[in-house]
């Protein structure tokens, strides 16, 4: 799962409280980070074709 914070927002608290919930369950998560531009989002997603992209 690749997820992020969407550019303009930095908040990121429930982000990665989600994350590593998933990441607990075993679900290798790539956390672009904060306030993450939209090519971003794509870049990782071709690169890791992930089975989940969240923008959050």
């Amino acid at each position: 799962m690749v997820i992020g914070t969407t550019d303009g927002d930095i908040h990121n608290i429930g982000k990665d409280l989600f994350a590593d919930a998933l990441r607990y369950r075993g679900m290798n998560v790539i956390d672009l980070g904060v306030d993450v531009p939209a090519h971003n989002f794509l870049e990782a997603a071709t690169l890791h074709k992930p089975d989940i992209l969240i923008r959050i």
